[in-house]
């Protein structure tokens, strides 16, 4: 049961607690039926939509996070792929002009 969670993205298993839990509701709260009943119509729409535009929040926030991950992980690999261009360039210098550059870096920084 635990790769099927590790499987699915979290939202959609938010998405099923809510669903069973509103179909379950009856069953393992009666009392919770009643109070339902007699909450005013206005009540219940706003905890529709404040339950909605929570999901909706965390449904952003969630692809949010997913598009920046995948944005570092370009921004790495380019970093990686410049480093070892300068490591074959530092490895390819004669001698006396890897001591200039390294004189010259050392000025710089």
């Amino acid at each position: 049961m635990s790769w099927l969670l590790d499987w699915l993205p979290w939202y959609w298993i938010y998405v099923a607690a809510a669903l069973a839990a509103l179909f379950t509701l009856p069953i393992w709260f009666p009392w919770a039926t009643s109070i339902w009943a007699i909450t005013p119509q206005p009540v219940r729409l706003a905890l529709g939509v404040i339950v909605t535009v929570g999901g909706a929040f965390l449904l952003g926030r969630n692809k949010g996070a997913t598009g920046e991950r995948e944005r570092q992980k370009e921004r790495d690999a380019k970093a990686v792929y410049r480093r070892q261009q300068i490591d074959t360039k530092i490895q390819q210098m004669p001698e006396d002009e890897l001591d200039k550059e390294l004189k010259r870096w050392r000025r710089k920084g």
